[in-house]
C-alpha cells in the first residue's frame, strides 16, 4: 500500500522538527561537558564567538546565534556571572557594548572544543565524507536563503515613546 503524497508544509514542518531534535541531541548537555550545567549550546556558541572575535558587539553575537538582542543579553549575563566574558562600552558609540573573553573563557573554550570534537566524531560515525559534505552543503544553502529573507535576527522592539514624545532633552 503506497502512502498518499505529502503536503509540502507537512514535510517542511517535520524537517524542522527533525533539525531541532537532532541539534538538541547533538549539542545538549552531556556527561563531562565543559562549563556550568546551566550552559546551553547557545552559551557555548556565544562563548566561542567571543573568544574568536574579541571585541564583538552584543548585536553581532545575536546575529551569529540567530536570536534577538534581548535573548543574547540573558546569555551574556550568564557568561559574565561565570567570569568568562566582560562587557565594555564602545569608545565611540555609547549605545554599543563590546564583549571581551577572559582568560577563564580561553580555558573553558579549549575544554569545550575537545568535548565537541569527540562528540562530533561520534555524531557522524558511519558517515562518508561525501555524506557529510552533502549535508553541510544543504545547510549552507538553507542558511544563505534564510539570511537573504531576514539578514538580521529580529530586534526586540518594546513600545517606548521617543525622546521627543516624552519631552526629554536630547
Amino acid at each position: 500500500m503506497s502512502r498518499a503524497p505529502r503536503h509540502r508544509q507537512e514535510t517542511a514542518d517535520e524537517t524542522l522538527g527533525l533539525l531541532r531534535r537532532v541539534a538538541a541531541r547533538a549539542f545538549g548537555p552531556k556527561e563531562g561537558a565543559a562549563g556550568p550545567p546551566s550552559f546551553t549550546s547557545l552559551h557555548h556558541l556565544a562563548l566561542h564567538f567571543a573568544v574568536r572575535k574579541q571585541g564583538s558587539s552584543q548585536r553581532e553575537i545575536a546575529r551569529y546565534l540567530g536570536v534577538t538582542p534581548g535573548h543574547v543579553t540573558g546569555i551574556l549575563d550568564d557568561l559574565e556571572r561565570e567570569g568568562v566574558i566582560r562587557r565594555r562600552p564602545d569608545l565611540t558609540d555609547r549605545r554599543i557594548h563590546r564583549v571581551e573573553a577572559t582568560l577563564k573563557a580561553e580555558e573553558l573554550h579549549r575544554r569545550f572544543h575537545g568535548a565537541q570534537a569527540h562528540r562530533g566524531g561520534s555524531v557522524f560515525r558511519g558517515w562518508s565524507e561525501e555524506d557529510l559534505e552533502g549535508l553541510r552543503a544543504l545547510l549552507v544553502r538553507l542558511d544563505a536563503e534564510l539570511n537573504e529573507r531576514a539578514p538580521t535576527a529580529p530586534a526586540d522592539r518594546r513600545a517606548r515613546p521617543s525622546r521627543a514624545a516624552t519631552g526629554a532633552e536630547t
